[in-house]
């Protein structure tokens, strides 16, 4: 111990220890919210080029980005973006929306190619209820409907196909998430 009034070196180090420990531990327990914030930060603007088409990612949601910058012989899949839940805990499931670059079919018509990929979304969702949505909602040029299992009436799956934009978008998800899959979709640009 010291006399001159300051507090014991080990006393000290010991607080920077459990301030440090404090901290990781607050960093672990927010960590999607941490990650969130930093994809946000490395991409102020947030948005992110996939193969020419432009995708707004929301606030706490994150894109895959290396898919985006792939080659699109490795990676045809699509462009991923996620919302995970705040804290560790959460029992909530991940938001995800999904975003695929198409291109007309030569020989089919926009609506035969559009109704053919709204009845692959019925066949991949046979123990559902189907849904519209408002017309006010679906991005201009699109067509849109939605999944809601019967078991799960607070999880919905929502696609919407535009033929002449290009792009098909899914998401899957809350409920009360869905009219940020719209807002996405809506500002889908070329």
């Amino acid at each position: 111990m010291t006399i001159s009034g300051n507090a014991p070196q080990w006393l000290t180090r010991s607080l920077r220890v459990a301030v440090a420990l404090a901290l990781a531990g607050a960093a672990s327990w927010y960590s999607p919210w941490c990650t969130a914030t930093f994809w946000h930060l490395f991409h102020p603007r947030g948005w992110v080029e996939y193969r020419g088409l432009r995708v707004r990612v929301p606030w706490l949601w994150t894109a895959d980005t290396e898919a985006a910058e792939a080659d699109p012989t490795a990676t045809p899949l699509g462009l991923s973006l996620k919302k995970r839940p705040p804290t560790m805990d959460s029992r909530l499931p991940p938001q995800s929306v999904f975003v695929t670059v198409i291109s007309p079919d030569p020989g089919i018509t926009t609506e035969r190619q559009t109704q053919a990929w709204l009845a692959m979304f019925h066949q991949s969702h046979p123990d559902a209820d189907f849904q519209s949505p408002s017309p006010s909602v679906v991005p201009a040029g699109a067509s849109c409907l939605g999944a809601e299992k019967r078991s799960k009436p607070d999880d919905v799956v929502w696609t919407c196909i535009s033929v002449p934009g290009g792009w098909v978008a899914d998401f899957e998800g809350r409920r009360q998430d869905a009219p940020i899959f719209f807002e996405i979709a809506r500002e889908l640009r070329r």
